[in-house]
C-alpha cells in the first residue's frame, strides 16, 4: 500500500486491528488499517503506491483505509496535505481523505486537509492549491480549484477563493526546510543504531522516478521530496522533554 519516505520527531502506528503501538520508521511499509499518530512538532511522509505523497503534521491521526482503485486515508484529527500525480492515475482510480463530516477526493491534484478533533459539532476544513478535488458530503457535492471550504456538522460553508499570498502561507508549512536538519551520518552509522537528529536515506531502490513524478510539479509551493529523512529515536510510548505524546496515544 505505501511506504515511509521521512520521519521527524517523535510518529507512532498501530498495525492493523491491533492495539499495540511502535515507533514509526523510514522505509517501514504501511497496509490497510495502520494507524498514524505524531506528536508535537513531528510528522511523517507516505509514498503511497509510486502515485500520491502524504504529510502528516503534528498532532495528527491518521489511518490507511484502502479500497478497491480507491487509496484511502481516514483523518479522525489534526491536519494532512496530499500530492496526487494524475498522469500516473488509472481512470477509474482516486485517493479519498475521509474526514470526520466530508469525504475529499483527488486525482492529480495539491490540498491540505484538517479535522478538529473531539468536537460537536466536527468541523473539517479542506485547502485545494492546485488541481481539482471532489468534495462529497452526506448534503452537497462540490468541486474545488484553488479554493477552501469548511464544513460543519456535515454542512458546506464557506466556500473562499485562495489569493496568492493563502497558497504561499498554506504551502510554507509543507516545505522540507521545516522538517529537522542535522548532521550526516558517520559510515558507521546503520539503520540500528541512529538517534534522534541524525539523517539518513529513506527512498527504496526504484522509487526514484515516483518521487520525481510527484514533486517535480509541486515544486513552486514546496511539496518537493527532502533528498535525506531524519529518524526518531526513543519509547514509542514515552514522548522526550517537551514533546507532546502523539496522537495516537492520547
Amino acid at each position: 500500500m505505501g511506504t515511509v519516505t521521512c520521519v521527524s520527531g517523535h510518529v507512532i502506528v498501530s498495525r492493523g486491528t491491533s492495539n499495540e503501538m511502535s515507533t514509526l520508521k523510514f522505509k517501514d511499509s504501511l497496509f490497510d488499517h495502520d494507524r498514524i499518530g505524531t506528536g508535537e512538532r513531528s510528522s511523517a511522509r507516505l509514498l503511497l503506491g509510486g502515485k500520491a505523497l502524504v504529510t502528516v503534521r503534528e498532532l495528527s491521526s491518521l489511518t490507511i483505509a484502502e479500497q478497491p482503485d480507491r487509496a484511502g486515508l481516514r483523518l479522525t484529527g489534526g491536519t494532512v496535505a496530499l500530492a496526487v500525480a494524475g498522469q500516473r492515475m488509472r481512470p477509474d482510480e482516486s485517493v479519498d481523505i475521509h474526514l470526520p463530516n466530508a469525504v475529499a477526493s483527488a486525482r492529480g491534484a495539491v490540498l491540505i486537509a484538517e479535522a478538529t478533533r473531539a468536537t460537536d459539532p466536527a468541523v473539517s476544513v479542506i485547502h485545494v492549491l492546485s488541481g481539482r478535488v471532489e468534495v462529497i458530503t452526506e448534503s452537497a457535492t462540490l468541486w474545488l480549484t484553488r479554493q477552501s471550504v469548511t464544513v460543519t456538522d456535515g454542512r458546506m460553508g464557506p466556500i473562499t477563493t485562495l489569493t496568492d499570498r493563502e497558497l504561499e502561507h498554506l504551502a510554507a508549512s509543507l516545505r522540507p526546510d521545516r522538517l529537522r536538519r542535522a548532521e550526516p551520518p558517520s559510515s558507521a552509522a546503520s539503520s540500528g543504531d541512529c538517534c534522534m537528529g541524525k539523517i539518513y536515506p529513506a527512498v527504496k531502490s526504484g522509487e526514484g522516478d515516483s518521487v520525481n513524478a510527484l514533486t517535480g510539479a509541486g515544486t513552486r509551493i514546496g511539496l518537493e521530496l527532502p533528498r535525506s529523512f531524519v529518524l526518531p529515536l526513543g519509547s514509542p510510548f514515552a514522548s522526550p522533554p517537551g514533546v507532546t505524546a502523539p496522537a495516537l496515544a492520547r
